[in-house]
Order: C-alpha cells, then sequence, then structure tokens
C-alpha cells in the first residue's frame, strides 16, 4: 500500500502494511485527500486506481444565553447554538435528559421553579452525519440574600422582608 500527500505527484510506500486491505486506525483532519493505492505483485506488479481519503471535521458547536444566565423567578432566556459547519438536527439537553420537542438552534429557558435550573448543552448531526457536542452553560438563579423595608421612605410604620437565596 502506498500514500501520497502531494495530490498524487509521489507515493510512498506505508511501513507494514502489504495485506489485501488498508486500515487507517487513526485518521485525522490533516489526512483529508490523501491519496491511496495498492501495488499487486506475481508476473508483473499491477497499481490499482487511486483512492481520495475525505475526512469531513466534527461539527464545532457553541452555546450562548441571552440576555443571561442568572435569572430571577418569572424571567426567561434563550439558548443559541452556533455551528461550524452548519447542522441538519440539533437535540437539547438539561443535564442528561434529552428535552423533549426541542430540535431547532435555539430554545427558551423560563424559570418558573427550581427543576428548570441547571446544565443545558445542545447535540448537533451535520449533513455529512458527523455530530457534535456543545459547551455546558450553566442556568442558575440570580437571587442573593436580601432585605426590603417597604415603603421607604416611611413615617414610622414598615415591613421588613428577607429574601433568601438559593443555598451556595
Amino acid at each position: 500500500w502506498q500514500v501520497s500527500t502531494d495530490g498524487g505527484v509521489t507515493f510512498t510506500n506505508i511501513a507494514g502494511e502489504t495485506g489485501t486491505s488498508l486500515s487507517l486506525p487513526s485518521v485525522t483532519t490533516a489526512m483529508n485527500n490523501n491519496k491511496y493505492h495498492v501495488l499487486i505483485s506475481g508476473c508483473g506488479t499491477v497499481t490499482s486506481v487511486n483512492a481520495t481519503l475525505t475526512v469531513n471535521p466534527l461539527p464545532v458547536v457553541v452555546i450562548s444565553a441571552s440576555p443571561s444566565t442568572k435569572l430571577l423567578q418569572g424571567e426567561a432566556t434563550t439558548l443559541t447554538a452556533t455551528t461550524t459547519p452548519p447542522a441538519s438536527t440539533y437535540s437539547w439537553f438539561k443535564g442528561t435528559a434529552l428535552i423533549p420537542g426541542a430540535t431547532t438552534n435555539s430554545i427558551v429557558v423560563a424559570y418558573n421553579g427550581p427543576s428548570d435550573l441547571g446544565d443545558y448543552k445542545a447535540s448537533v448531526t451535520d449533513i455529512n452525519n458527523c455530530s457534535g457536542v456543545s459547551n455546558v452553560i450553566t442556568i442558575s438563579d440570580s437571587t442573593i440574600h436580601t432585605s426590603f423595608i417597604f415603603p421607604n421612605p416611611n413615617n414610622g410604620l414598615f415591613w421588613v422582608r428577607y429574601n433568601v437565596g438559593p443555598a451556595a
């Protein structure tokens, strides 16, 4: 077996490869467009036609949140996945659980209770059937321990409220 890394101008032997088939266990994007052929010898030498290796890169997926990853109860944020190359299918996860029906490049996360908080990620598949997984974004409660005095100013009669945020 021989390989050409210069478009088929020159070929070099692949060390140890003398079998009836060639297996490339560690393919990288740097090997894209390499050409391969086999020399068959017996009564003379016959060279097979060249086969060109096409390496499709895995999609790179990055998700972002707008306007924020820290929400007050009742607020919402939009998570958007950006992919290179473009994706043909999207799947969204909260933790390890698939979010049913979330199949576009963005989802809205509304904070209606503690079960809405957590880690979110996207998985995509491109037109070459290559898959990639995004970074993880954590949606958390933005409430901190605060005290409120109402009304303010007051005439000596007022309410004091203490808001307890999430446990640290």
